[in-house]
């Protein structure tokens, strides 16, 4: 299979709505950059890598943002969070993207938690609709613009 290909099979997977299609597009061209190679090695290292023995020395407060529907079970999710002392929110309908897929139950549940309020409630903890989405891409699509041009003075 391709890099190409990889990355949009890829990308099918984390964003597979259709209304989903520009951030599966982003995904497969910043992940279909990437050398097969070195996209392998990096997954094989990630297999081997583990900081698990080390999770009992971490002190600081920490936050466990799990999307419900990610590669690793939530169950997983939940034993971290554990270990960590730390506090765990789910977003629902995200899957490995969830700062991208559910922005705005990212962006509350971090301010929640930074500004020592209590979690998003569970209705808000969800994978971004189609119309945040699309309201979500504009932003970023000004931004970027507004960088480039800042750029080239």
């Amino acid at each position: 299979m391709s890099g190409a290909r990889a990355a949009r099979r890829f990308a099918a997977e984390l964003f597979p709505e259709p209304w989903q299609a520009g951030l599966r597009d982003r995904a497969a061209q910043v992940v279909g950059t990437v050398p097969a190679s070195r996209y392998l090695s990096l997954v094989e290292a990630l297999e081997r890598w583990t900081v698990s023995e080390g999770l009992d020395r971490v002190t600081s407060r920490t936050l466990v943002i799990a999307a419900e529907r990610d590669y690793g079970s939530l169950e997983e999710k939940r034993e971290l969070a554990a270990r960590l002392r730390g506090d765990l929110v789910v977003v629902h309908g995200s899957r490995h993207g969830t700062p991208f897929d559910a922005s705005e139950a990212t962006n509350a549940s971090l301010l929640a938690f930074l500004t020592d309020e209590p979690a998003p409630p569970e209705d808000r903890l969800v994978r971004d609709t189609p119309d945040r989405a699309q309201a979500v891409s504009g932003v970023r699509g000004m931004v970027e613009g507004r960088v480039r041009c800042a750029l080239e003075i």
